[in-house]
């Protein structure tokens, strides 16, 4: 879903494992110049697969 949902139609438990991780914003935390922000795409990348990894292990134990 990303963009095209709110932070709250996650699960929480899904919700918790990622904040577990220390790689979190809601977009509430924004403390960089507006248009300079501090992650690259790289960073979003880098984001986006461990997203994929935590979706995989909920689904393997189900």
């Amino acid at each position: 879903m990303g963009t095209g949902a709110s932070m709250l139609w996650w699960k929480e438990g899904f919700c918790r494992m990622l904040a577990g991780s220390g790689r979190c914003d809601s977009g509430r935390s924004v403390t960089y110049e507006p248009g300079r922000p501090a992650y690259t795409a790289s960073d979003l990348v880098g984001d986006a697969a461990e997203i994929s990894e935590v979706a995989a292990g909920l689904a393997a134990t189900g």
